[in-house]
């Protein structure tokens, strides 16, 4: 028996399916009426194996007749010695499948890495056109239906085979790097991925990461040059920077001789030649050991390197400019150098000196230096030059001039190295050399200028944590 959606699906074979017949008189009538498709031109080899599937007993396969349809044909033996047959159309599935087969083989066709496919017994299934170039394959199917070992060296094949096929049926994913040989072509550098599939085989990618190696080989090579020019470089900016700094301490001992000879603050003016002789002997024993070193660090009171800056900076200034100098009662500790120290005021001080001198006759001229303990105002800042950070307690040296303040096109050039607004009279590395005591330490530089207002640098000077430790502690 049946019922009428079975004789249906069988509409070639529904005169026959009737009660009383044998299956395999069936099913031979529908072979005679072109009802099965996959029969065609072999019609007893496909009869033989489908009654043997029958004869089996518990059976599940699939059919497809000849108006396009699939079954999913479920065969169970009954108790009695008969036998029950499910028939289920499949065919949106199967279409669905076929779809996203057409799909997927469309994607791999476009891939531009090498993809290949091998089942769980290691035969390659499919590859796409990049992986049989990758390979020098002639074409797609040359390796189908082989080993994936005929693709490799032996000891690429054997390293894949107890290492990296191992650790993806593990970890379900391996990448590394392989070299292969082509007959023409030589020998060829591979980035592999490999992909356990859920039937057991494995998805390979592969990339020619040749170009990649020349790459990076170039810029290798480009970086130990760069490395081997760099110091050359350094000592060549860094003996300007020294040079820099002499000028101005030349400029100091020439201007303090001037006034000695005149008879004016003899006594003033020797200790201020012998402060600028200290400093600059500092600086040449710098020189003399070829490199950007800083001086010894001690820990100091930062407040007597800044007032001898200023005591140096004040015989630049002459009658014209008035300068201030404010610093706190308590000494303010920190790990440095004093010429460090010196550079930053001496530099930013003649910065400001310079800006004065270029203000219109009869306004105000006059500079600030000022030290305090940053509050939470100052640490608020964006600095132009490193960074501030919230853990870290500072000093600031703020210098203010009463100058005509800096356009924004220049103010954001200020610290780029040679950079100057002073023509033939200026080098640009009074604040570059700035920029590096702050980075050497791990300070940090704010700006404020206003147009027509005047400008102020804060150098943030980080202190010793022992400075903000509370009285009594250990």
């Amino acid at each position: 028996m049946c019922n009428l959606r079975y004789r249906a699906v069988h509409s070639r074979s529904a005169p026959v399916i009737e009660p009383g017949r044998h299956f395999e008189d069936i099913l031979r009538y529908g072979l005679e009426h072109g009802e099965y498709a996959e029969a065609v031109g072999r019609e007893e080899e496909w009869a033989a194996e489908r009654l043997r599937q029958r004869r089996s007993g518990n059976h599940i396969c699939e059919q497809l007749l000849a108006d396009g349809r699939w079954l999913q044909i479920t065969e169970q033996k009954t108790p009695d010695g008969g036998q029950v047959s499910l028939c289920v159309d499949i065919t949106r599935l199967k279409q669905a499948l076929a779809r996203s087969d057409r799909e997927w083989r469309a994607t791999m066709a476009a891939a531009r890495d090498g993809m290949g496919i091998a089942d769980a017994m290691g035969k390659v299934r499919h590859v796409n056109r990049a992986f049989a170039e990758i390979f020098g394959l002639g074409s797609e199917t040359d390796c189908v239906g082989q080993h994936w070992r005929m693709l490799y060296p032996p000891e690429v094949a054997a390293f894949l085979e107890t290492t990296a096929i191992p650790e993806t049926r593990r970890q379900g994913h391996w990448e590394g790097e392989v070299t292969i040989w082509r007959a023409q072509g030589g020998r060829v550098p591979l980035e592999l991925s490999l992909t356990l599939r859920d039937d057991g085989g494995l998805l390979c990618a592969a990339r020619d990461i040749t170009s990649r190696k020349r790459v990076m080989m170039e810029q290798a090579l480009l970086r130990d040059q760069l490395q081997a020019v760099q110091p050359r470089e350094i000592v060549s900016r860094f003996s300007s920077e020294i040079g820099h700094d002499l000028n101005n301490l030349l400029a100091v001992i020439e201007a303090s001789a001037d006034m000695m000879r005149d008879g004016i603050a003899v006594e003033k003016n020797a200790e201020r030649i012998l402060a600028a002789c200290r400093s600059g002997k500092d600086l040449v024993s710098r020189l003399r050991d070829q490199g950007p070193k800083t001086s010894e660090r001690i820990l100091m009171d930062i407040r007597p390197p800044v007032y001898n800056a200023c005591e140096l900076l004040r015989v630049s200034l002459g009658d014209e400019i008035s300068l201030d100098l404010d610093q706190p009662e308590d000494p303010v500790m920190i790990d440095a150098a004093p010429t460090d120290v010196v550079q930053v005021v001496l530099n930013l001080g003649i910065n400001a000196r310079d800006a004065v001198w270029a203000t219109p006759p009869g306004r105000e001229r006059h500079i600030e230096v000022k030290v305090a303990l940053a509050g939470e105002e100052e640490l608020a800042v964006q600095p132009r030059i490193g960074e501030i950070r919230k853990d870290c307690p500072y000093c600031v040296i703020e210098v203010h001039d009463t100058g005509t303040g800096m356009p924004k096109a220049i103010a954001k050039n200020i610290f780029v190295p040679s950079f100057t607004t002073k023509g033939a009279n200026g080098s640009g590395l009074g604040l570059t050399i700035v920029a590096g005591v702050a980075q050497n330490y791990g300070g940090a530089i704010a700006l404020d200028s206003v147009l027509g207002g005047g400008t102020t640098f804060k150098f943030f000077w980080p202190l010793l944590q022992a400075e903000f430790e509370p009285v009594g502690a250990a």
